[in-house]
């Protein structure tokens, strides 16, 4: 089995982290095919105007995001989930604190 994949869509300007999702690839689900469905759901949540087209945080265009799909270091996608748990844990307190800032500046 394949070592479990990292994709994420990332501002062009300062590779600011937009999505991530961590997947196991297998026959059906390949990087290309999940790079492809990434690239679709970021278009239809733009579309429906659920998604900004820009970074929230410098303002690139989603025209200069990119798309990385990138090897994990686990054997699994079970054994890399505590580390992606802390990652998100840490991303979620990033954005907290971003948001206070935003709105302190903003008054």
């Amino acid at each position: 089995m394949a070592n479990p994949r990292l994709l994420q869509v990332l501002c062009g300007h300062r590779r600011h982290a937009l999505f991530a999702i961590a997947y196991q690839p297998d026959q059906e689900l390949t990087p290309a095919r999940a790079l492809n469905s990434m690239r679709i759901f970021i278009t239809h949540l733009i579309a429906l105007r659920n998604l900004n087209p820009w970074c929230a945080i410098c303002r690139a265009p989603d025209n200069e995001w990119l798309y990385e799909d990138n090897e994990l270091p686990w054997g699994s996608l079970e054994e890399a989930m505590p580390a992606l748990r802390e990652s998100e844990r840490r991303q979620a307190e990033a954005r907290l604190i971003l948001d206070a800032a935003l709105k302190a500046a903003r008054n």
